[in-house]
C-alpha cells in the first residue's frame, strides 16, 4: 500500500483512524497506540511512521458490554 498522489502530483499522507470501544474508557495516555502505528509499519502495510508519510486520529467510544469492546483501525 504505497502513499498516493493527489492530481497535481503531490504527495498524500495516509490517514490511520484508531477507534478504542470499551466498557469503561480509558486515560487518553494509556491507550498505547505506538504499538499499534508500529505494527503497520513492521507488516508493511505503512511505508513509516513519520508525519510525513501519516496521520492519526484516536478517539475512544463507550460500549455496553464487554462483547462490544474492540478496537477499530481505519487506513486511507
Amino acid at each position: 500500500m504505497e502513499p498516493e498522489e493527489d492530481e497535481g502530483g503531490d504527495f498524500c499522507r495516509r490517514r490511520i483512524r484508531i477507534t478504542s470501544k470499551r466498557c469503561r474508557l480509558l486515560d487518553p495516555d494509556n491507550l498505547c497506540v505506538k504499538y499499534i502505528i508500529d505494527a503497520l509499519r513492521y507488516t508493511k502495510v505503512i511505508k513509516d511512521d513519520t508525519t510525513k508519510e501519516i496521520e492519526v486520529f484516536i478517539k475512544q467510544e463507550k460500549v455496553k458490554t464487554r462483547k462490544e469492546e474492540k478496537t477499530v483501525i481505519e487506513i486511507e
